[in-house]
């Protein structure tokens, strides 16, 4: 409905949303265009049991139900290819599609949330550390792998502090390829 709604340029509102109807008229004063649907016995399809008369209104490029959400889902395609997509082109897509501007901020929001869902969310990539430590454990099990995380958290939060991990083939180089190290730290020398 609010994607029919989008491409006829008009600006509803809604009179009833509940469980068993949905009705919405334009949002233009004076104007009599009306849709109704009802849910059908399934429980899950609706059904359009009327639409009052031709909608002769001019299009709005206004439109409220533009929401960050909506306009991801509609370029979620264009984002996948491009997931920097310029605001312009965005807009420029959305004014040829449904005739609506929506602001920078709305395009930067989308664009933000659509990056969200291909790659998901940035603090939760901070949980597959534990399992990127146990991959390259089993991979190469001499390997060294730290994981510190605060614990000084109320209602027992751990906040991810630091990550180290260094290669077996790495440390051994390292101790076999160069010459050992002498190190005196805090230790006064007299010539």
């Amino acid at each position: 409905m609010i994607r029919y709604c989008m491409q006829c340029g008009i600006s509803f509102k809604k009179v009833k949303n509940d469980k068993k109807r949905y009705t919405m008229t334009c949002a233009a004063v004076g104007c009599n265009w009306r849709v109704h649907a009802s849910r059908l016995k399934d429980g899950i399809t609706f059904k359009i049991k009327s639409v009052s008369s031709k909608h002769v209104c001019t299009k709005s490029p206004a439109n409220r139900f533009a929401t960050y959400k909506w306009i991801a889902n509609e370029l979620e395609d264009q984002l996948r290819v491009d997931p920097n997509m310029k605001y312009n082109l965005m807009s420029q897509e959305l004014t040829k599609k449904y005739y609506i501007k929506p602001s920078k901020k709305k395009l930067w929001r989308a664009r933000e949330e659509a990056k969200k869902r291909f790659y998901g969310d940035f603090f939760d990539t901070f949980t597959l550390f534990p399992a990127y430590a146990k991959l390259i454990l089993q991979n190469s099990p001499n390997s060294l792998v730290f994981i510190a995380y605060d614990c000084n958290l109320p209602n027992n939060i751990k906040r991810f502090e630091k990550f180290f991990y260094c290669f077996e083939a790495c440390k051994k180089g390292f101790l076999e390829g160069c010459m050992p190290i002498i190190s005196l730290d805090g230790l006064p020398l007299k010539w």
